[in-house]
């Protein structure tokens, strides 16, 4: 589980799919109170899921992006995900399993509020070393921005086997 500084709770698995439960007092802009009230349950303003896709290699191109879904209450605020791909090495260097910015940020389209948000791309992979990938993820809904959170916890070890 992920906290971000509104106090929204992020609850995530290792394939990539995630749970956010948003604080009656973050809707507004401002930072929970720290009593761990959340907004009703289920399909309601409080909850969205999601989840990152399940990155994968492509003819040398790394496949990646994010979905997430919000119960809709009004069309007057924009609902949009932002997704950035970060690596890490993953031999046994003393910096690996520090993630730094591949590719990205990628954003759905902004419009006016829809329940779904997608946001995928594609960025060629040029190495012949194993990398570890996550999406660093931050979800818009009812104007406020939640996150960022990483998805799948942990990250996936993706092998781009680049060829001279």
């Amino acid at each position: 589980m992920q906290i971000d500084k509104l106090g929204a709770k992020i609850i995530s698995d290792a394939g990539g799919n995630y749970v956010l439960q948003i604080p009656e007092d973050a809707s507004n802009g401002k930072k929970a109170k720290n009593d761990g009230r959340m907004m009703a349950s289920g399909w309601s303003v409080g909850v969205c899921t999601g989840s990152g896709i399940d990155m994968h290699i492509l003819n040398n191109t790394i496949v990646w992006g994010a979905t997430s879904s919000c119960a809709s209450t009004t069309s007057l605020y924009p609902h949009y995900i932002d997704v950035t791909l970060r690596s890490t090495c993953s031999a046994g260097w003393p910096l690996c399993g520090i993630f730094s910015p591949e590719a990205g940020p990628v954003r759905s389209n902004n419009s006016q509020y829809s329940r779904v948000a997608n946001a995928y791309e594609q960025t060629r992979c040029d190495t012949s070393q194993n990398y570890t990938f996550d999406q660093y993820i931050k979800v818009t809904v009812r104007g406020t921005q939640y996150g960022p959170f990483s998805v799948p916890a942990g990250g996936k070890t993706l092998p781009c086997n680049v060829t001279a």
